[in-house]
């Protein structure tokens, strides 16, 4: 009798890819943009017209804020990220400094949603 033999046993770590990994390594390769720059500032309503264009999408919402006594303000922002179809949960940390710079200060959460297909079709000249 032949005995097949097993695969060892995965480390469960190392099965799949994490989420937000795999997300900022798409994003870098496409567009050369960071994941967590891309929360930061899309949180606050900030998306580059190339980004925008290509059907990327951040949605959130201010849970919390504190200002600093040196003129910062720490921000957990909550939302979802829609990229190539796929849409992602978010909670994040936002620092923002006294000279206006984001920074993601805590990625608290980051999880698939779900995706979707769709089809674009060009426009035709009348």
């Amino acid at each position: 009798m032949d005995v097949i033999p097993q695969a060892p046993p995965q480390d469960p770590r190392k099965a799949a890819p994490d989420p937000s990994q795999a997300v900022h390594d798409y994003l870098f390769a496409r567009y050369r943009v960071a994941l967590e720059d891309l929360l930061a500032y899309g949180s606050a309503g900030v998306l580059s017209l190339a980004l925008e264009q290509a059907g990327v999408r951040v949605r959130a919402g201010c849970l919390q804020r504190q200002r600093h006594d040196d003129g910062g303000l720490s921000e957990v922002h909550e939302g979802t990220l829609t990229v190539a179809g796929a849409a992602y949960a978010f909670r994040i940390g936002v620092f923002t400094d006294a000279d206006g710079d984001r920074f993601l200060s805590d990625l608290l959460e980051f999880r698939p949603l779900g995706w979707t297909a769709g089809i674009r079709v060009a426009d035709q000249p009348a």
